[in-house]
């Protein structure tokens, strides 16, 4: 009679009662006699545990001298020594896609990873997943797996579960549209602009509006339909972290936009002057309330040669003479008579019977090359 026993009653969890590691083996036999034992054998459960019990049934003995020998307790075998260990199991998610809302959520997909298997039927579902940070990012960003349930008749404990993080899921930009508002300015000479841009319904749980923009005027030039740029829109979180990179916006011009004519004074100076023979003008136009270094230029400013009064007739040219409404101040040039002096010489002749005169007048204070002659001098032919 020999006794067959097992060994090696141990595995990984397979999804299957196969006692895969076994081993027979004989007591009670003569030592060199050629005996072999052989059956089929299998554990009672699939699931993970110790103490799992097996069975072997069938067996059978061959070799040489397998007629001198029978099982002494039938040719079935039991116990209950037998050990399956949880396979161990790597959790994961597919790639992750959504819009950046301000929040950590992830709408993952359980999968297995890392070289590791379900067995059999068993499945994952479930699972909690979240972003690490909710900033936007196309393919580089993480997403945590947690909590995935396990369906192996086992209530997962057929498994050693771990997780592993998805490293290339994608947080796409929100879409932000931003309006420049129509702003209205008095003409400036500056592309300035005040007030802000109109910004549309923001995607981030928590953000907020920090800069709503700034304006600027696409030319400087006065008119109205004028076209309004907004830029440099800023959005913070509620622990004030800037948050502008995670939109795509976009900026809308206003072609509302007026630029009122700035007052401005043209003044011509009142001017007098004594005659000298030359043609004499006013001083130089009094511009005020331009901006500088526009292009303005005053003309119409009085001039003459002889003596009397002329009257300006101011008006202006430049490229920035349509920017400004000008009030023309007009001033008189006066030219003054210049003092001068005509004396007649004294003059004493004897009779000869001619027709006698007084030598040539003496003048004196005429400007040089002024056509003025002297007349009336005396005459006579008697003593």
């Amino acid at each position: 009679a020999v006794t067959p026993s097992a060994s090696g009653l141990n595995k990984v969890y397979d999804g299957t009662t196969a006692t895969a590691n076994a081993a027979l083996s004989l007591t009670g036999q003569v030592t060199g006699d050629t005996l072999v034992i052989s059956g089929n054998g299998a554990f009672n459960s699939k699931n993970a545990g110790t103490q799992v019990g097996y069975a072997f049934n069938n067996l059978a003995l061959s070799g040489a001298d397998q007629g001198n020998y029978f099982f002494s307790g039938g040719n079935s075998l039991t116990g209950s020594n037998g050990t399956i260990t949880p396979a161990p199991l790597r959790l994961t998610t597919t790639n992750v896609t959504k819009t950046y809302d301000g929040t950590l959520s992830a709408a993952g997909l359980a999968t297995v990873t890392g070289g590791t298997q379900l067995f059999g039927n068993d499945t994952v579902n479930g699972g909690s997943f979240a972003f690490t940070n909710k900033n936007a990012g196309i393919g580089n960003k993480t997403v945590s797996t947690s909590a995935v349930t396990v369906t192996d008749g086992n209530n997962g404990g057929n498994y050693t579960v771990s997780y592993v993080d998805n490293t290339t899921s994608t947080i796409h930009q929100a879409a932000l549209t931003v309006t420049a508002a129509a702003a209205q300015k008095t003409y400036d000479g500056t592309l300035s602009a005040t007030g802000t841009g109109i910004v549309g319904a923001l995607a981030g749980a928590g953000d907020s509006v920090a800069n709503a923009g700034n304006l600027s005027f696409t030319d400087k030039n006065a008119g109205t339909g004028k076209t309004v740029t907004v830029t440099g829109v800023q959005i913070l979180d509620g622990s004030g972290t800037d948050m502008t990179g995670n939109y795509a916006i976009t900026y809308a011009n206003s072609n509302g936009g007026v630029i009122n004519k700035l007052d401005a004074t043209i003044a011509a100076p009142a001017t007098s002057w004594v005659y000298n023979g030359q043609t004499q003008s006013q001083g130089a136009a009094v511009l005020r309330g331009f901006v500088a270094g526009d292009s303005v230029q005053a003309s119409g400013l009085a001039s003459g040669r002889n003596a009397g009064s002329y009257a300006s007739n101011l008006s202006a040219t430049g490229a920035d003479v349509g920017n400004y409404t000008i009030t023309y101040v007009n001033a008189p040039l006066v030219i003054n008579k210049l003092d001068a002096t005509i004396t007649a010489p004294a003059t004493s002749w004897v009779y000869n019977g001619q027709t006698q005169s007084q030598g040539a007048a003496v003048m004196s204070g005429f400007v040089a090359g002024d056509d003025v002659q002297a007349t009336g001098l005396a005459s006579g032919r008697n003593a």
